[in-house]
């Protein structure tokens, strides 16, 4: 089976378009929040770099759990998720600070 084809039954641009759509709207309710409320302006910015960050953690979830049937975590997930996350949490609490 091709790259592609495989990418397809995996359902890896179905996860990734689901995945930026509901990210969009919520920088965009969270902007709201900001310019409604008064909020710190650094939470659209927080969450842009996050949100981008996240998205090799999310192609990485897709293709191997996007296949129907059940999938067991592999260490490369494992790994790679938790150093996604600490990165994405280390980045936010030295420029929040």
């Amino acid at each position: 089976m091709p790259f592609i084809g495989k990418l397809v039954h995996r359902r890896v641009p179905q996860i990734i378009g689901s995945y930026l759509i509901a990210v969009t709207s919520f920088i965009l309710f969270i902007d709201w929040l900001v310019n409604r409320y008064s909020f710190p302006e650094y939470y659209t910015t927080v969450l842009l770099v996050s949100v981008i960050s996240f998205i090799p953690s999310v192609v990485i979830l897709a293709y191997y759990h996007g296949a129907p049937g059940k999938d067991e975590w592999v260490l490369v997930e494992k790994i790679f998720l938790s150093a996604n996350l600490l990165l994405i949490l280390f980045f936010n609490y030295y420029y929040i600070n």
